[in-house]
């Protein structure tokens, strides 16, 4: 593979990590501080449904290299490689935000104290209740242990029968969740239940395929889409119209435009090969897996243990600076973690 191509990846990675980053600072920072946003609360409702791009094109990364029929993978090295790895990533830092939730709850004088909080903690992690962030690993695991099919389908797909698939996941998994939100009942359904294949093969068609337009068809793409969520957000919170809230999530028909002409901007970027930019996102990139587990103790202690308020130490400014400060720290730990055996082999 050529190596702007390779650094397409990770730049799109590392762009994207920080966005995730950005998505838990302000939608933790809305759901514990709700009451301090104001009359802004549209804005920053609208400033995170632009960012939901951000865990599509992780996917789209992850379906363009690993449906590749030219990258060789054994049955053995998706579930002891990358299965594996997941797994075990969850299950440790599970314990490690069970740990926290058990201080929090013994601090405070809780019902159960530590020890009911702990046991609880560690329960979550094979429910499904642990922090909400892990749920990428959950979707990651579900993903590895399908991926050997999924690579038989792309492998063999010709583009006519891929835009047929990715048709029918937009279809059914996009526009008729969104239209049965309004109560209108519809008894159509596809045998799948998550959006998250779809991003892998649309990664994986435009890498094949593409859809080679100019970087201005990509940036009018984006900017659309950007004018539309705007739009869209000032119409759900004015009208109180809890059913448009699916044009917010990762099925969006809106958020898919979006992530197309966003990915179509990442493909051309090109920084000079040692330039601040480039070693920037390409050392980020390597750290980012790391980072995205690591990043939500820094904001949990923020909004937990130092009650910080973003709304009201300068709103987005405060969303800035925890986020930047959750971000540098995360990455330091993630460095120090890698040195570890046992962190270094999930990190």
């Amino acid at each position: 593979m050529k190596t702007d191509k390779v650094k397409y990846y990770s730049y799109a990675r590392a762009i994207s990590c920080i966005a995730i980053i950005f998505i838990h600072v302000l939608s933790q920072g809305i759901s514990q501080f709700a009451a301090s946003m104001g009359n802004a609360n549209i804005a920053y409702w609208a400033v995170l449904n632009n960012l939901k791009w951000g865990v599509p094109v992780f996917m789209m990364v992850t379906g363009s290299l690993l449906l590749d029929e030219e990258k060789e993978l054994s049955l053995k090295k998706i579930l002891k490689g990358y299965t594996l790895r997941i797994v075990k990533a969850l299950i440790a830092f599970g314990l490690i935000f069970a740990l926290l939730d058990a201080i929090l709850a013994g601090a405070t004088g809780a019902e159960g104290g530590f020890g009911l909080a702990f046991a609880t903690g560690i329960a979550n992690i094979f429910t499904g209740q642990s922090w909400a962030h892990l749920w990428y690993l959950y979707a990651l695991i579900g993903i590895y242990l399908l991926l050997p099919f999924y690579r038989i389908i792309a492998a063999n797909a010709t583009k006519q029968q891929m835009q047929y698939l990715l048709g029918i996941y937009i279809a059914f998994l996009s526009i008729l969740p969104f239209v049965t939100g309004w109560n209108v009942r519809i008894g159509f359904y596809i045998h799948v239940s998550s959006i998250y294949p779809f991003w892998l093969f649309f990664g994986y068609y435009l890498k094949k395929w593409g859809v080679k337009k100019s970087t201005r068809h990509y940036l009018l793409c984006t900017v659309l889409s950007v004018v539309a969520l705007v739009i869209l957000t000032v119409i759900r919170w004015k009208c109180s119209l809890a059913p448009m809230d699916r044009l917010f999530n990762y099925s969006s028909i809106v958020v898919i435009f979006q992530t197309y002409g966003v990915m179509g901007l990442l493909r051309s970027l090109k920084f000079k090969n040692r330039s601040l930019p480039d070693r920037f996102l390409l050392a980020c990139d390597k750290q980012s897996f790391g980072i995205y587990l690591i990043h939500m103790i820094f904001i949990w202690i923020g909004y937990n243990a130092a009650g910080w308020d973003p709304f009201l130490h300068g709103g987005f400014f405060g969303i800035l600076l925890l986020a930047v400060i959750s971000f540098v720290l995360a990455w330091i730990a993630t460095v120090l973690l890698k040195k570890l055996p046992f962190f270094r082999d999930i990190l």
